[in-house]
């Protein structure tokens, strides 16, 4: 069994994703945040239908867990990332071709790195990055990093 069947085959109905209480915590403070006018200038990623997907992320997650977040809004998404103390953003653009010499990400392969790393990546990457759907987590889009980095003691916080 590969590292992430056996992943997702240890989540069960019964077992809550090991991040939920932080990931869900980040996802409402991000919420006020952006309700807020503090992203403003991030959210720059629209989809076919004029909607701005946003997703969330921790850093310390499997990145396949953010390729899924990406994929179910079709490859488009304004991806805010908590690193710890900051908070980074990932622009993720479908693309409906992926050039020959896109990368060849071993570490995505299966999607075992954590986000963090994988924004560590695109910080070396500002032109940004392909990620082909042939690879196992790919999802055809273009990735790259937002020049916005907020510090999360600048953001709202809101206890659950």
């Amino acid at each position: 069994m590969n590292e992430i069947s056996q992943t997702c085959h240890e989540l069960s109905p019964n077992q809550p994703y090991k991040y939920c209480k932080e990931l869900t915590s980040f996802e409402i403070n991000l919420d006020i945040a952006i309700a807020a006018g503090m992203f403003d200038q991030s959210i720059t990623v629209q989809n076919q239908h004029g909607a701005y997907p946003i997703v969330a992320a921790l850093a310390d997650e499997q990145l396949y867990y953010l390729n899924e977040r990406i994929r179910a809004c079709g490859g488009y998404a304004n991806v805010f990332v908590l690193d710890h103390d900051k908070i980074s953003v990932i622009h993720s653009m479908r693309t409906d071709s992926v050039p020959s010499d896109a990368e060849d990400f071993t570490e995505l392969r299966n999607g075992g790195s954590s986000v963090g790393l994988f924004l560590a990546y695109l910080k070396r990457h500002p032109e940004g990055v392909c990620i082909p759907a042939k690879l196992e987590m790919g999802v055809d889009a273009r990735m790259s990093i937002g020049n916005q980095t907020v510090e999360r003691n600048r953001m709202p916080e809101l206890q659950i």
